[in-house]
């Protein structure tokens, strides 16, 4: 790291080195601020005025404290002082400039220079400061002309030839010691039975070694930080990026063209079955018509009117047997080509997805980019600052400098090892789910297979909201009749208990609740509570909804809903059309608004992008489509014929094919109410079903078993199971798998 020669003359050093960055002259007792900056006396004293506590560096522009003692806070840069009396010096002699002689103060030619009376000196005075025994202590630090233009003072002896520092008290003495209590200040002997008495006073060498030695510690340990923080530059990730990019839109190309393939594959089987069909459907007709014929013959003229009507009417019955087959085709066939049409959608949605990443990584790579390129300027910078410490031997510049170039290091090992971790960055995350088109089905619901009574819950527990999960069991959200406890309860198909959570509150007023995966279930309560409740651990962990959202304190959540594509949270409330969105850890993404259409969300849930929102008090449904956190369109759903005015939506879910089924309530003249379940196609804008059931049903939501999907409806302590119909579409030779499946 320590590079730098130590015996390099100073033939090289320019005006502009010796020169102030604010007046643009040579340095007048340059003075060094904290950043290593240095500025004339003078100079930092009109900055200082100019300012109020804080100064900045007009090189940097980095921030100080201005000392109490204004400019004479800031140490003396000792090494650029003698570099600049050097170099002015040095032009004075090439020149052969006509200079006041220090010595009798006559205008004559310049025939050296004395360093320690910072003066030039005549031919006659030059000879005096070499020969006279009285100024013997001058003969070390006078140069002569020839000296002077041989060029041969090096950064390091020129500085060895000055005084050492002089006590800050006593000016006459030199010093040799200086005080770590008073910022490092020279001292001399005197002062150890005065003004420094009992303070931590060292010998300058001695401090000097220990100084660089700290400072050589310090900058092993940011070498250290550097060499593992930069082990590959953001120009190398950069280009992995692109590689990465370019081989996952490989990937979905053979993708798309594999399940393309298939299709069209698909495709021309079908075209083949529907040729097929035509020719034996001709075929037949050749062959009745011949049998007719043969008998029309035979009886010409008398029966030819009989034998026209039964060929027309054995037509028409041989073209209706063919035309249910024939109309499945062609629905076929146009579904098959919409499906095409997704896929390559699908395709290009991914594609985008894959260009979003990019740039916005893009982005990131050149904002850290800037910051490396600093961060490796700001090093270069240190490790010069550091070896001109290190390989002078001026003692005195060693202690002054050594302080502020560790607390740059300091800073500078805080920064690097708070740099980015970049190197992943090139990765793509790429969307593993399966290219293919959604089956074409058709759901109905059976009749009612059976009423199952959770005993655990009866008479001391108020079914609230429930949830079918991953593994096929139902979890239920429940409140106690005194509304002092709520439960969370996990029960097989049969009512059978497996789990169950107390959770005791002051005052609990509704708690719902839905299923994410890997055994946990989301779960609110009023008025802000969410929680995540983990069934294999049996353990609840909760939050409040203002302490990590912007959620008003007066507002009250009403129902909570789950996404399985992103495993995220939906948390919805009746007075607002927020919607809040959580991951799986609690942590606050997004907030949706939904349309004006509602007033807010008593019940939600979610498809894909579509949420399906139930707006109780204005007696609506609606089904919104959302891309990240626009709307994009939305439908309002139809409601069943049966007491249109006074119906109410309750509860809302969806099966695995995206089907709809809503649970609406009225109430009558007689206080009882009336509930329908309603069943919707996948878009909302179709009610293919809808049938009355049992009164009090207040919540429902759909369950998978090894005989297909269930629908559960669900009121106080019983619920009830419905079983789904699944017709699917007929067509040979056909293999369809759900996009999601």
């Amino acid at each position: 790291m320590y590079t730098m020669a130590s015996g390099n003359t100073l033939e090289d050093i320019g005006d502009k080195f010796c020169q102030c960055s604010v007046c643009l002259e040579y340095f007048k007792e340059p003075k060094l601020l904290p950043c290593l900056h240095r500025f004339c006396k003078e100079c930092l004293h009109t900055l200082i005025q100019n300012s109020q506590e804080i100064l900045k560096c007009p090189e940097c522009r980095e921030e100080f404290e201005i000392p109490i003692t204004g400019v004479e806070g800031f140490s003396t840069d000792f090494n650029t002082k003698s570099l600049v009396e050097y170099v002015h010096s040095q032009q004075t002699h090439e020149s052969d400039e006509i200079r006041k002689c220090h010595g009798c103060s006559k205008l004559l030619k310049v025939a050296g220079y004395c360093l320690k009376c910072n003066g030039f000196l005549c031919f006659e005075c030059y000879t005096v400061h070499k020969t006279k025994d009285t100024l013997e202590p001058h003969r070390h630090y006078t140069l002569s002309v020839e000296d002077m233009k041989s060029k041969s003072a090096t950064k390091e002896n020129l500085p060895s030839a000055r005084d050492a520092p002089r006590c800050h008290i006593h000016s006459e003495t030199i010093s040799n010691l200086c005080c770590k209590k008073c910022n490092n200040r020279p001292v001399c002997t005197s002062c150890l039975y005065g003004h420094h008495r009992d303070h931590d006073v060292c010998e300058i060498k001695t401090l000097a070694k220990s100084e660089r030695d700290r400072l050589k510690s310090q900058v092993e340990i940011l070498e250290n930080v550097k060499q593992s923080k930069f082990a590959v530059s953001p120009g190398d990730v950069t280009e992995k990026l692109f590689l990465n990019a370019t081989s996952a839109k490989e990937i979905y190309q053979k993708e798309y063209d594999d399940e393309a393939q298939k299709l069209k594959s698909t495709i021309n089987n079908i075209n083949k079955i529907k040729v097929k069909i035509q020719f034996d459907k001709e075929s037949e007709k050749q062959k009745a018509f011949s049998s007719l014929d043969i008998e029309m013959d035979r009886e010409i003229e008398e029966i030819r009117s009989k034998y026209e009507k039964l060929k027309k009417e054995r037509e028409k019955t041989i073209d209706n047997g063919y035309q249910d087959e024939e109309d499945k085709l062609k629905d076929n066939l146009h579904h098959l080509h919409t499906k095409l049409e997704t896929l390559n959608k699908v395709k290009v949605d991914k594609e985008e997805l894959i260009e979003t990443q990019m740039k916005e990584r893009l982005k990131i790579l050149i904002e850290i980019r800037e910051r490396f390129d600093s961060t490796h300027k700001h090093l270069k910078d240190l490790e010069a600052k550091v070896s001109d410490i290190v390989f002078s031997d001026n003692d005195w510049m060693a202690i002054e400098r050594t302080s502020g170039v560790c607390s740059e290091c300091d800073l500078l090992i805080e920064d690097v090892k708070g740099f980015p971790d970049y190197a992943s960055m090139s990765d793509i995350e790429m969307d593993r789910r399966q290219i293919t088109a959604k089956r074409n089905v058709t759901i109905t619901i059976s009749e009612k297979e059976s009423t199952i009574t959770i005993s655990v819950m009866k008479g001391l527990w108020i079914m609230k909201d429930i949830s079918a999960n991953e593994d096929g069991n139902i979890v239920i959200a429940g409140q106690h009749v005194q509304k002092t406890q709520s439960i969370i309860l996990v029960v097989d198909r049969n009512g059978t208990l497996i789990q169950q959570h107390i959770l005791r509150n002051n005052s609990v007023r509704e708690r719902f609740c839905c299923c994410l995966a890997h055994g946990k279930v989301a779960s609110v309560c009023q008025p802000d509570e969410i929680g995540i409740f983990h069934i294999r651990e049996n353990s609840y962990t909760k939050k409040n909804m203002h302490e990590i959202s912007d959620w008003p304190s007066n507002r009250l959540v009403s129902c909570v809903a789950a996404s399985g594509m992103t495993n995220s949270i939906f948390v919805g409330n009746r007075s607002s059309r927020a919607v809040y969105v959580f991951d799986d850890n609690l942590n606050h993404r997004k907030t949706i608004t939904l349309p004006d259409i509602i007033k807010g969300s008593y019940n939600l849930s979610v498809y894909e992008t579509k949420r399906i929102v139930c707006d109780f008090d204005r007696k609506k449904v609606v089904v919104t489509d959302i891309d990240g956190s626009e709307i994009r369109n939305f439908c309002e759903l139809k409601k069943p014929d049966v007491d249109r005015a006074h119906l109410r939506p309750r509860n809302v879910c969806t099966d695995k094919n995206g089907y709809i089924y809503v649970l609406w309530t009225s109430e009558n003249f007689f206080g009882r109410d009336r509930c329908i379940l309603a069943q919707y196609s996948e878009d909302g804008r179709q009610l293919l079903e809808a049938r009355q059931l049992t009164t009090g049903l207040r919540c429902l939501s759909v369950m998978k078993t090894d005989k297909g999907e269930k629908l559960v409806v669900a009121a106080w302590d019983t619920f009830h199971l419905y079983g789904l119909l699944e017709l699917q579409s007929h067509c040979r030779n056909e293999r369809i798998v759900s996009q999601y499946d």
